[in-house]
């Protein structure tokens, strides 16, 4: 069962095509949500919402997971699997990022929907501090360590987009 960490704010809930999506994935998943405790800077708040769901990974003993942001709805019934396959071809991949929304960058690793090793809860500390996105911890993290991460196309059957330290 691929366990699905989901960070919340505070007050708002999962709808149901969110649910309805990860339902319908061809993988099993478990649902692991923790709510963002208010602070005056939402940023910090997402940062360490994140940090407890990275640590509750390590307790669960998952080899690999899913990050998955509250209002991403997975329309390809197969994406977690094909990020999960994606993912075990390739040893030196640590991420899988899912691409589920049209317009994207590929320099910018979305966290809304990755599925990610273990190692990744293990090195990366989302820095409660910063002025930006988690995205760009994730990214500078993974560049430090010269860790490979994807993109996954389900839009587009096959295409892929990798980056690793040097490229």
């Amino acid at each position: 069962m691929l366990p699905v960490l989901m960070p919340l704010r505070d007050g708002h809930g999962i709808s149901r095509p969110v649910l309805r999506g990860l339902m319908e994935q061809t993988v099993p998943v478990s649902l692991v949500a923790v709510s963002r405790p208010g602070f005056s800077n939402p940023r910090a708040g997402e940062s360490l919402c994140r940090n407890v769901l990275l640590s509750v990974l390590e307790k669960l003993g998952d080899d690999v997971a899913a990050m998955m942001d509250r209002d991403v709805i997975l329309r390809d019934p197969g994406a977690l699997e094909a990020a999960t396959i994606r993912l075990a071809q390739d040893p030196d991949l640590k991420a899988v990022h899912i691409r589920y929304k049209p317009s994207f960058n590929p320099a910018h690793f979305d966290l809304g929907c990755m599925v990610f090793r273990r190692e990744i809860a293990r090195a990366v500390l989302f820095d409660v501090n910063r002025s930006t996105c988690c995205c760009g911890d994730l990214t500078e993290h993974m560049a430090r360590l010269g860790w490979k991460q994807a993109y996954l196309s389900t839009e587009r059957q096959g295409e892929e987009y990798t980056y690793s330290k040097g490229e």
